[in-house]
């Protein structure tokens, strides 16, 4: 969500192709991709499967593999939460449409002006606040990436790096990875999604439903947008406005905007949640949000 909000910013036209800002992307039948779709998870570049083993955090690597990935069914075809590439697909069309590093956008248009502490690439300064991610067996989708390469998360995460404990790695704290290393607090990520609430233009903009069906990837029943999940009551549960958006993350952290409300919530967790939603802990701070 932090990438696409990204993106959003700029207000790059929609129905453009990215190759017109991202001119290697054109490669193997991508030219005619557009932002639209790559925002909505539309594009078919779920599977990383060009990037060399272990190059997930290395920026140049990955994004130069994706330049080169043919989309796994026709762009526009299926929808699926590009889990692991995201990040570096909308990342790479923000610097390139931006002129900055994605890191350096995001802190001085993004999370500067809201005052929010959230980050992407940490400082050593930074690096000492992080409190350990706690693992949990149960977990469904942390299981799936680690430690099952056959499913659709481990060949999505295939080129992470063989490192132990890799949520806790210098390596992940410390590179660029909007898919999902992006770091911070719960009053951060709300301070950012109530930006977005104070604007009806870019509410409207980001939570236009690009499709709502079972994730190609995941097999889970999603209401997309434009890089932010549309409100449902099993794996993104926002209260009673089902034009709400937002997204969450793996094990439980999650951020949403109730753009009727002008209402903002997030949550954030060090200790990963049981199954593939956003757990009990989290689902029952949202309930009491709306029943207060």
């Amino acid at each position: 969500a932090m990438a696409a909000l990204c993106a959003h910013r700029l207000r790059l036209d929609l129905d453009a192709p990215v190759a017109r800002w991202w001119p290697e992307f054109a490669q193997a039948g991508k030219a005619g991709i557009t932002v639209r779709q790559l925002l909505g998870h539309l594009a078919g570049l779920v599977y990383p499967d060009l990037a060399p083993e272990g190059s997930l955090f290395d920026w140049a690597a990955m994004t130069d593999a994706l330049a080169r990935q043919a989309p796994e069914w026709p762009a526009g075809s299926r929808g699926a939460y590009h889990s692991s590439t995201y990040g570096h697909l909308v990342g790479e069309l923000v610097q390139r449409a931006c002129g900055q590093p994605f890191e350096r956008y995001f802190a001085e248009r993004i999370a500067g002006p809201c005052e929010a502490d959230f980050h992407f690439g940490l400082t050593p300064a930074l690096e000492a606040r992080v409190a350990p991610l706690l693992p949990n067996p149960a977990n469904l989708s942390a299981r799936a990436i680690l430690s099952q390469p056959a499913s659709g998360l481990g060949r999505a995460w295939r080129p992470i790096p063989k490192l132990p404990d890799v949520f806790n790695s210098a390596a992940w704290r410390r590179c660029v990875f909007p898919s999902a290393n992006g770091h911070g607090n719960a009053r951060g990520a709300a301070r950012i999604f109530s930006s977005i609430a104070q604007s009806d233009q870019e509410a409207q903009r980001v939570a236009f439903e690009q499709w709502h069906a079972p994730c190609a990837l995941t097999g889970r029943l999603f209401r997309t947008a434009l890089g932010f999940w549309l409100n449902d009551p099993h794996y993104h549960p926002m209260g009673p406005n089902p034009g709400s958006f937002g997204h969450a993350g793996l094990g439980g952290s999650f951020a949403f905007v109730d753009p009727a409300r002008r209402l903002a919530f997030a949550y954030s967790m060090n200790q990963l949640c049981e199954g593939d939603t956003i757990g009990p802990r989290c689902k029952a701070l949202v309930e009491a949000v709306f029943d207060g």
